[in-house]
């Protein structure tokens, strides 16, 4: 073999390992940026139901195969600088032994994770579950991970929303339960807002929960008003407005007329009972007639009493 053909084979040689080199520095640069997270739309916020359930969304895709015994994740909160994990999996299982206890038995995934989902089922909601969560994925082929943040916000709203009570001067509406606090605002009959004529208390029970209670003034001219309640559906995230209407059955001044009515019903029947003890006296003290079988008898002591057509004498 001459020197030229032996500089042509090192040649062809050190082109192959620059390929391979090439090839692997390709496949390498692919491995740190083959992770993709994709979290729901609008981005990073979710509402819960409190001490219902709720889902925490999160997707990944890798660009290239990968064995789901490969797939690591966790879901964490950062409090105070300090990753407080929520789930963990790892070597094709759950971690429970790195789970903080306070979620034990209140997580697990929603899907498959070979399935790409990385969505978290969290149950039994508390106050304290508010705030930000972070879902963090990576494969045990490299270390890079990739990560993405939803924010948690629990609501809650009572089962019965409570009812408008009614007196002759005022409306009042009470109810307890709600998360975060609800807005309240009245309205007349021509859908004019008459909240200056109201007294509103928002404040948070023993629960954490909000009471609201709103009292109307209500004008006796005005015949219908409504109560306006906006707040935080807790199944949807949206904002909601629940409307109560009061309607006075007769007309404006009903109340009064009720009043007069039970007022002359009582006149009227105490006149009644007063007739009937007039009437009972006159019969007690009522003298006997001819007709009747008693007969009084004379101060002398004697008394006659007929027997058939004949006296005798007692």
């Amino acid at each position: 073999m001459t020197a030229g053909e032996m500089n042509k084979i090192q040649i062809l040689m050190c082109s192959v390992k620059l390929i391979i080199l090439m090839v692997m520095f390709s496949h390498s640069t692919m491995e740190q940026s083959q992770l993709h997270i994709v979290m729901p739309k609008p981005l990073g916020k979710v509402t819960g139901p409190y001490q219902r359930w709720t889902l925490l969304p999160c997707h990944f895709f890798f660009d290239h195969m990968v064995t789901s015994e490969s797939i690591c994740l966790t879901w964490w909160r950062n409090e105070s600088g300090h990753r407080r994990i929520i789930y963990a999996f790892e070597n094709g299982q759950r971690q429970k032994q790195r789970e903080d206890p306070d979620y034990s038995n209140r997580t697990k995934l929603y899907r498959n994770i070979s399935e790409g989902s990385a969505t978290l089922r969290l149950q039994i909601l508390r106050l304290q579950d508010a705030g930000l969560y972070v879902c963090e994925v990576w494969s045990q082929r490299h270390s890079d991970a990739d990560r993405a943040s939803v924010n948690l916000i629990v609501a809650a709203r009572p089962l019965r929303q409570g009812v408008i009570s009614m007196n002759a001067t005022f409306l009042s509406f009470e109810s307890c339960g709600w998360l975060p606090e609800p807005s309240p605002f009245w309205t007349d009959e021509r859908d004019r807002n008459v909240t200056e004529v109201t007294e509103t208390s928002i404040t948070p029970g023993e629960d954490g929960l909000y009471c609201v209670k709103s009292v109307l003034h209500r004008n006796t001219s005005e015949r219908a008003h409504n109560l306006h309640l906006c707040y935080t559906n807790p199944d949807t995230g949206e904002k909601q407005t629940d409307i109560y209407q009061y309607i006075a059955t007769n007309s404006a001044d009903a109340y009064h007329i009720n009043d007069g009515i039970v007022l002359g019903l009582l006149c009227w029947g105490i006149l009644g009972i007063v007739v009937v003890i007039v009437v009972i006296r006159k019969l007690l003290h009522q003298k006997p007639n001819e007709e009747s079988p008693l007969v009084k008898c004379p101060r002398s002591g004697s008394c006659r009493s007929y027997n058939g057509n004949s006296w005798r004498n007692l």
